[in-house]
């Protein structure tokens, strides 16, 4: 792969973040496939943030705007070259004014079956659950996936962690955090915290969690000893739609599970093994007596026959 192709890949991942469909497997399978396209990422964000940095330098060289949403060129080149002309007027700004250049936000990725375990400054660890990415930017964290998080009491610190539509402030607790499409939910162990979504706030405590589904955020109780139980071999469901189980079952197997639309919406409460010799899908298929089709690694839960 030619160097350009790689960085314009790079860039292409980069700008679709912030979409609600992003295909986070895809990008993450593409940042392992090659040392080079984690490097060509890391570029690719130090150049957008050059690019955001020197916006104020190109007023009177790029066309009047409507406003001052952040736009995305259709091509690798045309950002390029906004920051190459960005360039040339750094040399009449003042050493003095010129804001120092931000480093660009930290990966770190977890493989199908595999969790890790992330220790960051100030007595913050995260572990990563199989399939999550942890995006650290300062004291901004983004969780992708499921994590779960250890963070030491710390009043200076302005620590805020999103997961999909929540975001998670005022902490110093044990917590987890879980995305899965457009639905995120966070779980208290022990402490207290404020999740924020959709202008909704709300104080949780231990045993408590919070879950964002259909523009709603939901509080409920929870066990405390359930949360984060994936990390010693098992899962809790308490109330889960299928289709939320079959998620969470493929990440943590080794076989991907898939739900008919037609029972994707039962509720399923029960706690189920995830070992590697274990069956998952074939045992929830069992406790809720549907139909359980395999095709080769692959599991379809259906109506029952």
């Amino acid at each position: 792969m030619t160097n350009e192709r790689r960085f314009a890949e790079a860039m292409t991942w980069h700008s679709g973040q912030n979409q609600a469909d992003f295909d986070w497997d895809g990008f993450t399978h593409w940042l392992e496939a090659d040392p080079a396209n984690r490097a060509a990422y890391d570029e690719a964000a130090l150049l957008d943030d050059t690019f955001d940095r020197n916006r104020h330098l190109l007023v009177d060289a790029a066309e009047p705007a409507n406003d001052n949403r952040r736009i995305w060129f259709g091509w690798v080149g045309g950002i390029a070259a906004t920051v190459a002309a960005a360039a040339l007027f750094l040399p009449m700004v003042p050493s003095d004014q010129r804001k120092p250049a931000a480093s660009p936000p930290s990966l770190y990725l977890t493989r199908a079956g595999e969790t890790r375990t992330v220790s960051l400054a100030r007595g913050i660890a995260v572990t990563l659950a199989p399939e999550s990415i942890l995006e650290v930017a300062g004291e901004q964290l983004t969780i992708k996936g499921e994590g779960y998080f250890a963070v030491a009491h710390d009043p200076a610190r302005k620590l805020l962690v999103t997961a999909g539509p929540i975001q998670v402030s005022d902490i110093g607790t044990t917590f987890s955090a879980a995305t899965f499409g457009r639905t995120a939910r966070i779980a208290v162990a022990e402490g207290s915290l404020v999740v924020s979504a959709s202008g909704i706030h709300h104080n949780l405590g231990a045993g408590q969690a919070a879950q964002f589904e259909r523009d709603r955020l939901i509080v409920s109780a929870v066990a405390r000893d359930s949360i984060g139980d994936w990390r010693d071999g098992s899962l809790t469901f308490d109330n889960a739609p299928l289709s939320l189980v079959a998620a969470q079952l493929t990440r943590y197997s080794r076989e991907r599970v898939s739900v008919d639309p037609s029972i994707a919406d039962q509720r399923f409460s029960g706690v189920v093994a995830i070992g590697d010799k274990e069956k998952p899908g074939e045992a929830v298929a069992a406790i809720m007596r549907v139909d359980a089709r395999r095709d080769s690694t692959d599991l379809r839960l259906g109506p029952a026959r």
